[in-house]
């Protein structure tokens, strides 16, 4: 956790030579860094970005993206491009079944929910079946 704390001051450090001073670029230079997170290494930051900084969520593909003759793929693999694009039913649900085992086991952790995963999966479950139904 300390070693990523560094690399991301050393990071904003690097990019904050190009917005003040002498090296400002005359034109409307942009830098895109993509990734992720966690809470902690976000708070435990000595910078700000506030105000130089803009997010940009990436949803899934939409019907208008892959078509209408596409529906029902998109309806039962959903939207996200592994899932959705995977050779194969059965690899789309794997796909979508890792995907959910990690968002429960380390995500959902991390942003401080302490329920247990197997607890969770159990409540999801219960939902997906609830409203599932006609």
């Amino acid at each position: 956790m300390e070693a990523e704390l560094e690399m991301a001051d050393d990071l904003i450090d690097g990019l904050r030579v190009f917005d003040e001073g002498d090296y400002r670029p005359k034109s409307n230079t942009r830098f895109l860094v993509l990734g992720s997170a966690s809470p902690e290494l976000l708070r435990q930051s000595s910078e700000t970005l506030a105000g130089r900084i803009i997010y940009h969520e990436l949803g899934g593909f939409t019907l208008s993206e892959v078509g209408s003759h596409n529906h029902k793929r998109l309806w039962l693999r959903g939207g996200f491009p592994r899932s959705y694009l995977a050779r194969s039913h059965v690899e789309s649900d794997e796909w979508r079944r890792g995907f959910i085992r990690t968002f429960l086991d380390r995500d959902l952790p991390q942003l401080g929910i302490t329920i247990r995963s197997t607890t969770l999966r159990r409540f999801w479950t219960m939902l997906a079946h609830y409203h599932g139904q006609i």
